[in-house]
């Protein structure tokens, strides 16, 4: 059925709340002609399919008619919703609906777009100007395809369902995952928003693959307090504090991503950011592994607390961030002699890899040493250098040992 057969007027004038609900209350599918439509608190019918046009180029009389999208603009106060299904509650159970090609605006961010529920399903939808944008995904619900911008936060809450392909820009937050378990979020992007791209906090057992985080004002991906995360494959950039901060992380694997650092502004009158991919406040039996990243430091050295953190082999710059010390020792003709060279500092043998050596014999660099030669052993308090001078004569020979420190110094 069609609102307009129920007296729907479209005009943003009048208050349509009544004559959709009739419609919802009649038929199980409703079409919504192009229009701004006031409703509020609007009850879906279970297995409604509400469906709209988007973006529709529509001449009339020679002209372009006003409205280009089925738009539902919130008519309410604080607190309601645009569309609002049933909650939980004793015998009341929500109903699955789907939403298509609807505009959800809830007016100035004073009200929230759309509740849902279990087994629904909303795809090529804007969602604007609401407080709460989409909240309360149950079982198998699923968003997919859908534009947030301009919202307090774009979507909120969700329990095994799948966030797919959608945009997040210019909300306040763009995803809040809160008392979220078993999603899948993948495919999304999260830009621009004033404060954090996509936020987990008192999550379980999801998962975040291939999703891009860019220039957020804060975070691209806030964890506070999440367990058993999954997320390889997404591209992390320029998020101007941090590109993902941690506050309470246990059996996680953040593994297999980029984190970009690179100028803020497309024509490179910024500032390069963040200055560190990663910070952490507290972490536990996780994995931050195998990461590529690029510019500036991955993680902020200052944390409360980490343990048995994996990070094995990310690139930071290609190798990472290295320091080079040294040492020299005169050896008499046909003898080995050993010396010590120190640590890097607020670095151990287990928190300092070896990635090179070079060897100036008297001052030359361009003599070489044959590995048979040489030996480099690591110890708890240095690194001891075996050096076999094989020549006929005393020779002066000069160690340096380039270290890639552990990723918590990067």
């Amino acid at each position: 059925v069609n609102v307009k057969m129920f007296g729907a007027t479209g005009d943003k004038l009048t208050d349509d709340t009544r004559t959709f609900q009739s419609a919802i209350n009649s038929h199980y599918h409703v079409v919504v002609p192009i229009g701004g439509y006031l409703v509020r608190n609007l009850i879906p019918s279970k297995g409604l399919i509400l469906e709209g046009v988007r973006n529709a180029k529509v001449a009339w009389a020679g002209e372009l008619y006003p409205y280009q999208n089925s738009e539902l603009i919130g008519n309410g106060v604080a607190g309601d919703y645009v569309v609002k299904n049933t909650i939980w509650s004793g015998e009341n159970k929500p109903n699955s609906i789907t939403l298509k090609r609807l505009t959800i605006n809830g007016n100035n961010k004073t009200q929230n777009g759309v509740l849902l529920g279990d087994s629904s399903y909303v795809e090529d939808c804007e969602i604007t100007q609401c407080d709460k944008g989409v909240t309360n995904l149950r079982t198998g619900s699923k968003v997919k395809d859908c534009e947030f911008h301009k919202n307090n936060t774009g979507l909120e809450r969700a329990t095994d369902s799948k966030l797919l392909y959608n945009v997040f820009q210019n909300n306040v937050i763009g995803a809040h995952l809160i008392n979220s378990n078993d999603n899948d979020v993948i495919g999304n992007r999260f830009e621009w928003n004033t404060d954090t791209g996509l936020v987990f906090e008192s999550a379980v057992f999801n998962k975040m693959p291939n999703n891009t985080m860019d220039r957020n004002a804060n975070y691209g991906l806030k964890l506070i307090n999440v367990t058993n995360l999954t997320g390889g494959g997404n591209v992390i950039e320029r998020n101007l504090v941090n590109n993902i901060y941690i506050d309470g992380m246990t059996e996680c694997n953040i593994d297999g991503n980029q984190l970009i650092a690179k100028n803020t502004q497309d024509d490179q009158t910024g500032e390069v950011l963040p200055q560190h991919h990663i910070k952490i406040v507290s972490a536990h039996k996780s994995s931050i592994a195998r990461n590529i990243v690029t510019g500036n430091k991955m993680f902020d050295p200052v944390y409360q607390y980490k343990s048995l953190i994996n990070t094995d082999g990310n690139i930071v710059n290609g190798v990472g961030d290295t320091v080079t010390t040294n040492n020299s020792l005169t050896i008499p003709a046909s003898t080995t002699q050993s010396f010590t060279i120190p640590y890097p500092p607020g670095t151990d043998m287990w928190s300092a890899e070896i990635v090179r050596y070079k060897v100036e014999i008297d001052g030359n660099p361009n003599h070489y040493v044959q590995i048979k030669d040489i030996e480099i052993r690591k110890f708890q308090s240095n690194v001891t250098v075996y050096i076999t001078n094989s020549a006929a004569s005393s020779r002066v020979y000069k160690v340096y040992l380039t270290f890639k420190k552990d990723m918590f110094y990067l």
